[in-house]
């Protein structure tokens, strides 16, 4: 698959747009419109039968499983971040997750508004809404391979696609479960060390995290696996845990460069990563759904590529 030589899509000005009509008064100005990134849109899978429920989705993890089930044309509203989503249609008003325009929301009188606990306020947003007789579905976001099908089949229900949704969740077991099997002969689980982008340089990860969960997934074991949630690393620390195999999800860089910036890091050369060439770039956003596949295959193929020739 070819991609360009970017470790994230990196942000694109958002074209600004008035959205006509007539708008209460209490809707505080003009709502900009998303021009989507220059990424083919999704395949409509077979056999799907699409909903007429107009749809506002407040979170891209919940966005992409519903362009995945073929309800692209039902979104009347949708988060900033969803904007970048491939198969995301040209005009459609998006809103800051953070503070949405509830008022204009009313206005545009969704059949259902979609949010999970990653935006916050969601009890408020969902009260205030209420109150105008709209109808929102909540979801938290999983942090497990189980979690992310119940995650699926609840939007399938709230969004009256429970088949679609059933049928997106098998396709999503099947591709979890050749990974598993390519896996199989793995005798002994080789160490790594994330890297991930942080406010203040790159940092990684311990237990109790979702891409320690994926790590674990896949049979690898984190180097850090004794400590708990997000990590500022000192370099030392890399050093003596000597891990096999180094990934890194940082921003900003070509494979090419991060590759030779980690290698060249003083007192690196020692660390069998290094030494071996093991260094592996994960292009991904680590979403919690059904795209989450993509990742763990990466991953895998990074750890254990003899595993998957």
């Amino acid at each position: 698959m070819k991609r360009l030589y970017v470790l994230f899509a990196i942000l694109i000005t958002l074209a600004l747009a008035a959205c006509g009509g007539d708008t209460p008064p209490d809707y505080d100005g003009d709502v900009p419109v998303i021009t989507p990134m220059p990424t083919p849109p999704i395949d409509d899978p077979p056999h799907r039968i699409i909903s007429d429920l107009t749809i506002a989705s407040l979170d891209p993890v919940i966005t992409e499983v519903l362009i995945t089930l073929g309800l692209a044309q039902n979104l009347v509203a949708v988060d900033d971040a969803s904007g970048f989503i491939g198969g995301m249609p040209i005009g459609i008003p998006h809103f800051d997750i953070s503070d949405p325009n509830i008022a204009f929301l009313v206005h545009i009188a969704p059949d259902i508004v979609l949010l999970s606990d990653a935006v916050p306020n969601h009890e408020g947003i969902m009260d205030a809404l209420g109150a105008d007789d709209i109808w929102s579905g909540f979801l938290e976001i999983p942090t497990t391979i189980f979690g992310i099908a119940e995650f699926i089949r609840m939007i399938g229900f709230y969004a009256e696609m429970d088949n679609a949704a059933q049928q997106l969740i098998d396709e999503m077991m099947a591709e979890i479960t050749e990974i598993e099997l390519a896996l199989m002969g793995v005798s002994e689980a080789r160490t790594v060390f994330f890297e991930i982008a942080g406010p203040d340089g790159p940092n990684s990860f311990g237990n109790g995290t979702f891409m320690n969960y994926l790590l674990d997934t896949v049979r690898a074991v984190n180097v850090f696996d004794e400590r708990q949630g997000r990590l500022v690393v000192n370099p030392d620390e890399v050093v003596a845990a000597n891990p096999n195999v180094i990934l890194s999800a940082v921003p900003g860089f070509t494979p090419v460069t991060i590759v030779d910036e980690i290698s060249t890091r003083e007192g690196w050369g020692s660390i069998n990563a290094v030494q071996n060439g093991r260094i592996h770039i994960i292009i991904t956003d680590f979403r919690a759904n059904h795209n989450i596949v993509h990742t763990l295959r990466q991953i895998a193929m990074a750890i254990y590529p003899e595993n998957f020739e």
